[in-house]
């Protein structure tokens, strides 16, 4: 036996031991969960861009319509002042400051 059909012995019984070792569903949990997470961060980078350049295009304006993000949900609120770099959000709670260049508002 040469070295090579040794290693490509190891190299094919490597996923069979694999599999016998960590189960099958485990197995096809681990690489789903793993598949599911690069697409996930991949997403959400492409979906940043994607609201970034909406809201190149948006006018920001005493009394429009403006969405925050807090984490979890989105609150529609009204915008009740602008000034240069950050502009005020009337919400159903209080004021919320934003940032512009932040990610935590949209425009409706």
């Amino acid at each position: 036996i040469n070295l090579g059909t040794l290693l490509m012995g190891f190299a094919t019984l490597c996923p069979v031991c694999l599999l016998l070792l960590v189960g099958s569903s485990r197995l096809h949990k681990l690489l789903a969960q793993g598949l599911e997470r690069s697409f996930e961060q991949s997403r959400a980078v492409e979906d940043g861009a994607f609201i970034a350049a909406l809201l190149d295009n948006v006018g920001i304006h005493v009394g429009s319509t403006w969405w925050v993000h807090d984490g979890k949900n989105w609150e529609r609120g009204q915008v009740s002042s602008v000034s240069q770099g950050e502009f005020l959000v009337q919400l159903s709670h209080g004021m919320r400051k934003i940032q512009l260049g932040s990610h935590n508002a949209s425009s409706a």
